[in-house]
C-alpha cells in the first residue's frame, strides 16, 4: 500500500522477484496477503533508525519540508528519473494524476539530463 492507502507497483530485479517467491513460499504467504506485514509507526522507527545508524540527519518537514519515510519515495523518484528518462513510468510508479505534478522531479537532476528528458518526451 503506498501513499493515500493506494495499491502500487514497483519495479524490481528478477533475482529479488525470485527472492521475495522463495521467501512467501517458505512462510506460506499467500497472494492477497503483505509479504512484510508492518504498520506505519513501524515503517517509520525502521526508517529513522537506519538514518541514526548512518550516521545520516533526519529529514524533517520543517527544514526539509518532507519527512523522513517520504524522503525516500522522492528520492527514489528522482533516480528513476535519471536513469529511465522516462517521466510517464514514474508518473505511473508514483500515481501521479497529471504529469505536471512528476515533470517537477526534472527540476532536482542537472540541466543537461533534464533537457535531454525535456527533448525526448511528447507530453501526455
Amino acid at each position: 500500500m503506498g501513499k493515500g492507502t493506494k495499491p502500487g507497483k514497483v519495479a524490481i530485479s528478477a533475482s529479488l522477484a525470485a527472492e521475495l517467491q522463495s521467501h512467501c513460499y517458505r512462510l506460506k504467504i499467500v497472494e492477497k496477503d503483505r509479504i512484510f506485514p508492518i504498520s506505519r509507526s513501524q515503517c517509520f522507527r525502521i526508517v529513522c533508525d537506519a538514518f541514526d545508524h548512518a550516521g545520516v540527519r533526519r529529514p524533517t518537514r520543517a527544514v526539509d519540508r518532507v519527512g523522513a519515510v517520504h524522503i525516500l519515495r522522492h528520492s527514489g523518484a528522482i533516480e528513476r528519473l535519471r536513469q529511465t528518462g522516462n517521466p510517464k513510468a514514474l508518473q505511473d510508479q508514483l500515481r501521479h494524476k497529471s504529469a505536471q505534478m512528476t515533470l517537477r522531479y526534472l527540476k532536482t537532476i542537472s540541466a543537461d539530463e533534464s533537457l535531454k528528458i525535456q527533448q525526448s518526451v511528447e507530453l501526455w
